[in-house]
């Protein structure tokens, strides 16, 4: 069997006081990011089934809470959700 020593003792606190502050950290970055102001985006979206997640993110709220304001423009045809992008009225064309 082998003792605990003062000197190892030392070490265990230390990394646990030290794995505490960095998960205390690291749980108080979503707040900061909260605190700004939200961005609006507008995404182009043609029919296409690897699409979905866009939609399934909106309906999750996933863009609320990270305070983004999407507004997906829905398009049969990828051509037309092109033509929007290439003229300046959607930001992303999927």
């Amino acid at each position: 069997m082998s003792t605990i020593t003062p000197k190892s003792l030392k070490k265990v606190t230390m990394s646990t006081v030290l794995v505490s502050v960095i998960i205390i950290a690291i749980l108080q970055i979503p707040a900061e990011y909260n605190k700004k102001q939200s961005v609006s985006i507008k995404i182009g979206v043609s029919q296409w089934v690897g699409y979905a997640d866009i939609f399934v993110a909106r309906e999750k709220g996933f863009f609320e809470k990270n305070n983004v304001n999407v507004k997906i423009v829905f398009m049969s045809e990828y051509s037309k959700i092109q033509d929007l992008y290439k003229n300046g009225q959607t930001d992303r064309a999927r």
